[in-house]
C-alpha cells in the first residue's frame, strides 16, 4: 500500500508540473571547472549531488570537501579510492592489488557501513555485506566533474548508512565532454596498463559521448610476516592479487525545452579479480554488471527544482564459494521551492533489491538463507531553510523517515545553523540523529556443514536445522540499527592575501547494536585544510587530522583509528606547457597499520594542443610498504614504489 501511494504521488504531482508550468529562455551556461584553482571553487555554485540544491561549498553547512577534476588530473592518481586521500578526515589503506578500506571518522574496515558512495545519485553501496566494493567503482577520470565529500552524517537527505559521511561521484555533462580523447598508460610493479577512449557528439537536441576504458593489474608480494593479517605466507613471495577489468558507458543530455531536461547515462563492465585467502586457497571472482539512469530535471517559477531519478542496476559476482546476483530498482524524486524567507526542499524514495545467492561446498562454507530475497526500502524526506537574520543567520531543520526491512520505522533529524559573519568569514553549527541497518550477511548468514550430518551435535557447536541441515548459525534476525548522534562546529575564512581555511571539530557517539560491526563508543577530533594560492602559476594546499576515540566498554581508547593524518600537495606550471606536481599523504600508526608515509611527483608535458604527456612517480621515498590489514581472512600485498608514463591525445 505505501509503494503504491508514493507511486500514486509521484505521477499526480509531476503531471500537474508538466502541465501547469510556462517556458522561458535558456539560462546562460554555468562556469567551466576545469580552469578554476581550488580557492576559486569556493566561491562557485555548483548543483551539489548531496545537499540537493544549488549552492556554494563555501556555505556549506557541512564538513565538506570537493576534489575538482584539475585535482584529480595533477594529483597522478590512477583510481578513484586514491583520490581520496586528500580528503582531510578520509583513512585510506589499499589492502592489496584490488581491495581498499575507506572510512572517515571510525575504525576503519573493508565493508565500512557508514559511508555512502554514489555515482552521480546512484548509490553503489552493496547491502550484502554493506560496504562498497572499491575497486569496481570505476569510470574514466577524465569524465569526472568532481567528488563531492560530506564528512559527518548525511542520512537526514540521503538515509541510512550515510551516518560517517558521503562520497558522490559526480561526471562531466556531456556538452563538457565533445571530441575525440584517447588516452594509454603503463607502469611498473602493480599496474600493468590502462587504455580509455571516449567519443562525444552532439545534435540539435542533445549532447553525447560513449566511452570504452580496459585497465590490468599484476600481483604484487608478501609483506614481512609482522605486516600480514595473517603471518602464514612467505615474505617477498609473489601474491596472487591482479585484476583485469574492461567497462564501457554512455551519457546522453536531452534538452526538451528551455525549462526541462532529461539525462539518460549506463555503464557496462566485466572482469576478474584474484585473491588469496587464508589457508592458501586461491580464489579468482568474476564480476559482470550493467546499470542504466535517468534523471528528469524541471526548472519551476521562482527558482524553484523538481528532480525524478530513476535508476536500475545489477550486478553479479562469483568465485569458488559463493555467487551473488543483485539487482536493484529506485525511483527518487526531490523538490525544492521558496516561500518568503524560507527555502523548502522535501522528496520521497523507493528502492527493491532483489538477491539470489548460491555456495559452493559443504564444510564450513559461508551461506545466505533464503537464498532469494527482496529487500524494500521506502523514504520521505523534509528540510526547511529559514531566515532568521536576512543574509546573516540561516536556520535548517530536517528529517529522513524510513521503512526498510531489517529495523522497520527510523528517522534521521537534523538542525543546522548559519553565521555569515561578512562575504569572507563562515561559521556552522549541526546536531544530528544517524543510522546504519544491517546488512544481509547479519541477518541470514549460516555456515554449511553438512558434509557432518552424522556427526551433527551441539557438543560440536553444530545446529541440526530441519531446513538447511547441518549448520552454524552466524545471522540473527533479531537487529537493530546502530545509530549516531552527532555535533559539529565549523569556520571557514577567505584571507585577502588568496588564502582559505577550512575547519571543523566533531564529536560523535554511537549506540551500537550488540550484533553489529562496532563497539567504540565516542569519535572526536578536529579536521582543518588550507588552500595558498601563491601565484598565477602556484598553488598550495595542506590539511591535518587529528581524530580520538573511547570504547565504553573497556574504558580504553580506541587504537584502530588514525591519531594523526595529513595531506600536502604543490600544484607548479612552470611554463605554459609543462606542470610540476607534488603530493604528500601521512598517516600515523593503528594497530591495523604502521605509520604510513607516501611522496608522489608528475611532471605534465603539453608539446601540442591535441597531446599530453605525464610521467607519475608514486610512493617514491618508500621501496615498499603496507597499508593495512583488516582483512584477516585474505592476504594484504606490499604496496611497492611505481613509476607510471601516461599519453593523452584530444581532437575536437
Amino acid at each position: 500500500m505505501f509503494v503504491k501511494s508514493i507511486n500514486f504521488v509521484f505521477s499526480l504531482f509531476f503531471l500537474s508540473l508538466i502541465l501547469t508550468t510556462n517556458s522561458f529562455g535558456k539560462e546562460a551556461s554555468k562556469d567551466d571547472y576545469f580552469n578554476l584553482s581550488l580557492q576559486e571553487l569556493a566561491n562557485l555554485s555548483v548543483i551539489s549531488g548531496i545537499s540537493r540544491k544549488e549552492q556554494s561549498n563555501f556555505h556549506s553547512t557541512s564538513a565538506s570537501y570537493v576534489i575538482t577534476q584539475e585535482a584529480i588530473k595533477r594529483s597522478g592518481m590512477m583510481t578513484i579510492p586514491d583520490l581520496l586521500r586528500m580528503v582531510p578526515g578520509m583513512h585510506v589503506s589499499q589492502l592489496n592489488g584490488n581491495m581498499w578500506a575507506i572510512n572517515t571518522r571510525s575504525p576503519n574496515n573493508r565493508f565500512s557501513d557508514e559511508l555512502l558512495v554514489m555515482i552521480d545519485g546512484r548509490s553503489v553501496f552493496n547491502t550484502l555485506f554493506n560496504g562498497v566494493y572499491w575497486s569496481r567503482v570505476d569510470t574514466m577520470l577524465e569524465d569526472i566533474e568532481r567528488i563531492e565529500v560530506i564528512r559527518g552524517p548525511g542520512s537526514s537527505l540521503w538515509g541510512s548508512n550515510a551516518s560517517n559521511g558521503i562520497v558522490n561521484i559526480v561526471t562531466k555533462t556531456a556538452d563538457k565532454t565533445q571530441g575525440l580523447l584517447f588516452n594509454v598508460s603503463a607502469g611498473t610493479e602493480q599496474f600493468d596498463n590502462e587504455e580509455s577512449l571516449r567519443l562525444g557528439f552532439s545534435g540539435e537536441h542533445h549532447d553525447s559521448r560513449v566511452y570504452v576504458k580496459r585497465t590490468r593489474l599484476v600481483p604484487s608480494t608478501y609483506p614481512p610476516h609482522d605486516e600480514q593479517a595473517r603471518d602464514v605466507f612467505e615474505p617477498g613471495k609473489t601474491d596472487y592479487d591482479g585484476r583485469k577489468w574492461s567497462q564501457a558507458g554512455f551519457r546522453s543530455d536531452l534538452f526538451l525545452s528551455s525549462r526541462q531536461s532529461l539525462t539518460v547515462q549506463g555503464d557496462y563492465y566485466k572482469g576478474y579479480e584474484d585473491e588469496m585467502r587464508v589457508p592458501e586457497l586461491k580464489n579468482t571472482i568474476d564480476v559482470t554488471g550493467h546499470n542504466v539512469l535517468a534523471r528528469y530535471q524541471h526548472e519551476l517559477e521562482n527558482n524553484s527544482t523538481a528532480v525524478l531519478q530513476v535508476y536500475v542496476d545489477y550486478t553479479e559476482s562469483e568465485d569458488d564459494f559463493f555467487k551473488d546476483i543483485r539487482e536493484t530498482y529506485d525511483i527518487d524524486f526531490s523538490h525544492n521551492f521558496m516561500l518568503t524567507r524560507q527555502q523548502f526542499l522535501w522528496g520521497m524514495s523507493y528502492r527493491q533489491v532483489n538477491n539470489r545467492t548460491d555456495h559452493y561446498g559443504n564444510v564450513g562454507r559461508f551461506a545466505l538463507s533464503p537464498e532469494k530475497r527482496t529487500d524494500e526500502t521506502s523514504t520521505f524526506f523534509i528540510q526547511d531553510e529559514i531566515s532568521l537574520v536576512e543574509d546573516i543567520l540561516f536556520l535548517t531543520i530536517g528529517s529522513k523517515f524510513e521503512n526498510n526491512d531489517y529495523t522497520d520505522q527510523e528517522s534521521q533529524p537534523n538542525i543546522k545553523l548559519a553565521y555569515h559573519y561578512n562575504e569572507d568569514v563562515f561559521f556552522w553549527g549541526s546536531l544530528s540523529k544517524a543510522i546504519s541497518i544491517p546488512s544481509r550477511t547479519q541477518s541470514d548468514a549460516y555456515l554449511d556443514f553438512n558434509a557432518f550430518n552424522n556427526f551433527c551435535s551441539p557438543a560440536f557447536g553444530l545446529t541440526n536445522d530441519p531446513e538447511l541441515g547441518c549448520i552454524i548459525p552466524i545471522g540473527s534476525t533479531d537487529l537493530e540499527a546502530n545509530t549516531l548522534y552527532a555535533k559539529e562546529l565549523g569556520y571557514r575564512h577567505k584571507f585577502d592575501n588568496n588564502i582559505t581555511i577550512d575547519n571543523t571539530l566533531f564529536m560523535h557517539d554511537y549506540r551500537q547494536n550488540p550484533g553489529g560491526n562496532h563497539r567504540t563508543d565516542y569519535i572526536w577530533g578536529y579536521e582543518g585544510v588550507i588552500n595558498y594560492k601563491v601565484n598565477s602559476d602556484w598553488a598550495l594546499e595542506a590539511s591535518w587530522t587529528y581524530h580520538r576515540g573511547k570504547d565504553s566498554i573497556t574504558e580504553k581508547e580506541i587504537e584502530d583509528v588514525p591519531r594523526n593524518s595529513g595531506f600536502l600537495s604543490s600544484y607548479y606550471t612552470l611554463r605554459d606547457n609543462i606542470d610540476l606536481d607534488l603530493s604528500y599523504y601521512y598517516t600515523s600508526h593503528t594497530d591495523t597499520h604502521e605509520r604510513i608515509q607516501r611522496v608522489d611527483l608528475r611532471l605534465g608535458y603539453r608539446p601540442t594542443k591535441t597531446i599530453e604527456l605525464s610521467l607519475i612517480g608514486s610512493n617514491l621515498f618508500d621501496s615498499k610498504h603496507t597499508e593495512g590489514k583488516s582483512e584477516s581472512t585474505r592476504a594484504n600485498t606490499n604496496i611497492k614504489r611505481a613509476v607510471i608514463g601516461k599519453i593523452s591525445y584530444k581532437f575536437n
